[in-house]
């Protein structure tokens, strides 16, 4: 038997198997294990993890979470960015929240004014970003709360005249009616996964 290595090239998308003195021809099983992976595309790559919570209780808007997507990240159709938000409100009762998301630098989700119906309810916001073509992307983010009438709060939006060979910024921003109210966002992860 023999012990067989991997590694992954990041700028080709591909998997190359290491057998030692050739045995079982390296080549063949490196095609072989592309093809089942559909030419390595669906090894998604992670972009940001985030656990340290961040907080506001301004009536302005205030980041929540900030990330600056790399000039060529996304540089082929059907690649998408995938991230999951999660928070809180804090004494949020009868009172009204605001939670907006950017993707490169424009606001693609907006709730408006949240009228919170519970103290201390907990919210998740997903976001879904696919390159269209090389200029556009369609973009669609849910929220999901336990402390608004509507618990499943979606936008969809198409964008257009976006320049992938630059850099770009993704947050979310959050904004209070009142000082006394915390919005705090606890974790947030993102990742980009390939085309098939």
């Amino acid at each position: 038997s023999s012990t067989v290595d991997f590694t992954y090239n990041d700028a080709a998308n591909t998997i190359t198997a290491i057998v030692p003195n050739g045995a079982i021809g390296t080549a063949q099983l490196s095609t072989t294990i592309n093809n089942s992976l559909t030419a390595s595309q669906k090894v998604p790559v992670p972009l940001f993890d985030a656990y340290t919570p961040v907080s506001t209780s301004s009536t302005a808007e205030t980041d929540l979470h900030t990330f600056t997507i790399p000039a060529n990240t996304i540089n082929t159709n059907g690649q998408k960015i995938v991230a999951n938000y999660g928070g809180a409100f804090t004494n949020a009762i009868l009172q009204t929240q605001r939670l907006k998301f950017y993707f490169y630098n424009t606001v693609v989700f907006d709730t408006g004014t949240l009228n919170i119906g519970i103290a201390t309810p907990v919210w998740v916001m997903r976001v879904w970003a696919i390159r269209a073509s090389s200029t556009s992307a369609y973009v669609e983010v849910e929220l999901i709360s336990n402390g608004i009438s509507t618990v499943l709060f979606k936008q969809t939006i198409t964008l257009s005249s976006l320049d992938f060979t630059a850099s770009g910024v993704m947050k979310v921003t959050a904004q209070s009616s009142l000082i006394a109210t915390t919005i705090t966002r606890t974790m947030a992860t993102g990742k980009l996964e390939q085309n098939v």
